[in-house]
């Protein structure tokens, strides 16, 4: 683990686990650090063909989640009436079930996790999962949005 240096530009993980290991929650006062991974889906990087998408990053194994954002950076644009599901690869509305594309706008955010997570739920995964998309009845052409997951590393 590295010291902090006033001055630096570089964020140093903070280490709170077990024997060196961030990712293990400890007894105690700091039981588990709640995490934010970030998810992006851009359609010039992804694409926007009709199926199923995995997104570049994944949840850990055993992330108990706790809840979760989108932010719409660019709208979405469709040629018909696409819609759009956010949840994980398997699973691509557990997050948010498809929806109209038109809802996605720009400097729009909405709340994640309303089919799995707290106070409905409750999910801990059983592996390393990707965050991935659904795009049903009609392709993209354009947009580009940031999925946020909230969780607690598990064990």
């Amino acid at each position: 683990m590295g010291k902090f240096t006033p001055g630096r530009t570089k964020v140093q993980d903070i280490d709170l686990g077990a024997s060196g290991q961030s990712n293990v929650p400890v007894e105690g006062t700091w039981v588990a650090v709640p995490r934010i991974l970030k998810a992006t889906y851009d359609f010039s990087v992804d694409g926007g063909d009709t199926g199923n998408i995995n997104l570049s990053t994944s949840i850990p194994d055993n992330a108990v989640l706790i809840g979760g954002h989108i932010d719409i950076e660019t709208d979405l644009a469709s040629a018909g009436s696409a819609t759009v599901g956010i949840g994980l690869q398997g699973d691509y509305d557990a997050f948010r079930d498809a929806a109209a594309f038109t809802g996605f706008t720009a400097n729009a955010s909405g709340l994640l996790l309303t089919n799995i997570a707290a106070p409905n739920g409750g999910v801990k995964l059983q592996g390393s999962l990707p965050v991935g998309i659904v795009i049903g009845t009609a392709a993209l052409t354009g947009g580009k949005f940031h999925v946020y997951v909230y969780y607690l590393p598990g064990v």
